[in-house]
């Protein structure tokens, strides 16, 4: 079995496929480029997965994925539903200021420019693809004029 909590990455998929599998462990995609996915294997019939759209999926299933439109590229959040939760959201224009508040949150540039993200008041610059890692819920964070950004955030559960 994998030994992690939770895992991030952006794969490049230019042919039909198998997943693979992650039995024990909950998975979030969203395709950030390209057209789009089908995917076969989650129910009665196949599920569309288009550009920007968040799906959930138990990591055991045995899913194929279909490409209709060509390849793409896809961000897959995996991360063990015993330990911790996670949530994917996709954002545009702006992250408004905030605080961290999850135990880890990520921000992933999706977009074709640079972005200026300011944690706790200090400048990150984050070219296509860059993440920003804050592992502090205090944390202070502000992205203005971005195209669209990745939000991932990881909130531990207690132990048992």
């Amino acid at each position: 079995m994998q030994e992690f909590l939770w895992r991030v990455s952006i794969a490049r998929v230019d042919r039909a496929g198998a997943f693979s599998s992650f039995a024990g462990f909950q998975r979030l995609i969203t395709v950030i480029e390209g057209g789009g996915m089908m995917l076969r294997g989650l129910g009665r019939s196949d599920v569309t997965l288009r550009p920007f759209d968040v799906l959930p999926f138990d990591g055991a299933a045995s899913i194929t994925g279909l490409l209709p439109h060509g390849p793409v590229m896809d961000l897959n959040v995996i991360y063990d539903p015993t330990r911790c939760h996670a949530e994917l959201t996709i954002v545009e224009h702006a992250v408004p200021e905030r605080s961290a508040s999850r135990d880890e949150l990520l921000v992933i540039n999706l977009g074709e420019a640079a972005i200026d993200c300011r944690c706790n008041g200090r400048a990150q610059l984050m070219q296509r693809h860059d993440a920003l890692w804050i592992r502090d819920p205090r944390a202070q964070l502000e992205c203005r004029h971005l195209e669209r950004a990745a939000l991932i955030e990881v909130e531990h559960l207690p132990a048992r």
